[in-house]
């Protein structure tokens, strides 16, 4: 036998075993299953898919068909593939041809309407739902020939968009547009808008970022509205100025947001708090709104929803004495910087139903102040969500709930084994425990007794770990 032949016996000798399988020696590969990423979770895909442009989803949709399925039946994923997205670069390039049905429209920084583009958008404009203007400019009877394409106009959004040279003309404002369809109206920067049309089954209006001359029609605007049922008013300087009209709001809210209203018309705003005291169930009163106010809101009003900064909140020991409890209110987030701690203390005291309890935008309240986390406890027995900014070892050990179920917290730093076996056992019935960000001292053995000591525990996760 040559030596050639005795080395391809060797091989194949010890290539082959009793299984029929081949060893590394082997002169023939091995097969591997192939993967792709057609192999993830549809869960991962669809995570992915969020992160595209409307471009790139589209393009996503023709990959295969478990790809469009995931895609045209995900409401996150299916708003960009239904939109169409139009800009003043789009419009050097010609005419966008549409061809199939869409349901929202987004057009940003346009300064000249081609009669040819609202042609286009007519053809279509039956199926469009929602309409976004952002940075456009609108000339003459630019902005109602636009919204005459979309009959069904249910949602819209019109910011920073300027009036142009010309657009209030006296033949203009004596032809309002009439939207009946419109649901919803949000707008920013310019009020002009609010000249224009009619909207007499508007339930949701908010206005951001008015100017004190925009007055006169926001005012105006308000005063026309029947059948409103949320409004937000933000960042208006000097609302309600009693020398642009006189506010006589005819409508009945079930959601009221009053955010950053420097120098606002107290007796205006009274007015409107009257109106609506009998009916608003969720309010949100951020900064500069009078302590006075707040104390009317919280005698006169039946809340079961509350976002308050802690600026707005009243001061007076005397006040909370007077105070009737209210069991309706069951949701609460307080947020800002906080002074007196105390204060915080008693609102709770008086709100015994809270059941969710948002405590994490808070600042000045430091984990070693053992008073507060140890009465905050005693003062919202029925908490079963509470969600924190920090969780320390100085504060963890005070916060006690048999009731407790969720748990969210923003940083959790320097703890012990000690401080955790003591907090799982003061909170035995968490199930859902989340934390954005931890201290490097959370390592696996805090997480094993995380795990033995809240034996209903259905949901974990830690994002990312601190210096």
């Amino acid at each position: 036998m040559t030596r050639s032949n005795k080395r391809k016996l060797r091989f194949e000798t010890m290539g082959s075993n009793k299984r029929g399988r081949y060893s590394i020696f082997s002169n023939k590969r091995s097969r591997r299953p192939k993967t792709s990423i057609n192999d993830m979770p549809n869960e991962i895909l669809l995570n992915i898919f969020t992160y595209l442009g409307h471009k790139d989803t589209l393009k996503a949709t023709l990959v295969n068909k478990n790809w469009n399925d995931l895609i045209s039946n995900t409401k996150r994923t299916l708003e960009k593939v239904n939109r169409i997205y139009i800009n003043d670069q789009h419009m050097t390039n010609g005419i966008p041809n549409f061809t199939r049905k869409y349901e929202s429209i987004q057009i940003e920084d346009l300064t000249e309407w081609n009669p040819q583009l609202l042609k286009s958008l007519k053809k279509i404009g039956t199926d469009i739902k929602l309409v976004i203007l952002d940075q456009c400019v609108f000339f003459d009877d630019d902005f109602k020939g636009f919204l005459e394409c979309f009959p069904n106009l249910q949602w819209l959004e019109i910011y920073d968009c300027h009036p142009g040279i010309s657009p209030l003309k006296n033949q203009l404002l004596e032809q309002k547009l009439r939207l009946n369809n419109l649901g919803s109206l949000i707008i920013r920067g310019y009020s002009w808008p609010l000249r224009l049309i009619e909207t007499p089954n508007l339930e949701h209006f908010e206005a951001n970022s008015l100017t004190l001359y925009d007055q006169e029609w926001l005012i105006n605007f308000l005063n026309q509205q029947r059948s409103l049922q949320s409004l937000h008013l933000v960042s208006i300087f000097s609302l309600f100025d009693s020398r642009f009209g006189f506010l006589q709001p005819k409508f009945q809210l079930d959601e009221l947001a009053l955010y950053d209203l420097p120098d606002v018309n107290k007796n205006q705003l009274m007015r409107l708090l009257v109106q609506v005291k009998s009916t608003v169930r969720t309010l949100d009163i951020g900064f500069d709104i009078r302590r006075d106010i707040t104390e009317y809101i919280l005698k006169n009003f039946h809340l079961t929803c509350m976002s308050i900064d802690y600026s707005c909140l009243p001061t007076s020991m005397r006040f909370y004495d007077d105070l009737s409890p209210n069991e309706s209110l069951t949701k609460v987030s307080i947020y800002g910087c906080v002074k007196k701690s105390h204060i915080i203390l008693h609102f709770l005291k008086k709100h015994p139903g809270i059941k969710f309890l948002k405590l994490k935008a808070l600042s000045n309240i430091q984990p070693i102040r053992f008073t507060f986390w140890s009465e905050l406890s005693k003062v919202t027995p029925n908490v079963c969500c509470l969600k924190l900014g920090n969780l320390e070892t100085y504060n963890m050990v005070y916060i006690k709930s048999q009731k407790l179920v969720h748990l969210d917290v923003d940083f959790i730093g320097h703890t012990n084994a000690a401080a955790w076996i003591q907090f799982c056992d003061n909170n035995p019935n968490i199930e859902n425990f989340h934390v954005f960000k931890k201290h490097k001292s959370i390592n696996s053995d805090i997480e094993a007794i995380i795990f033995k000591h809240w034996p209903k525990l259905k949901d974990i996760y830690f994002v990312q770990d601190s210096k």
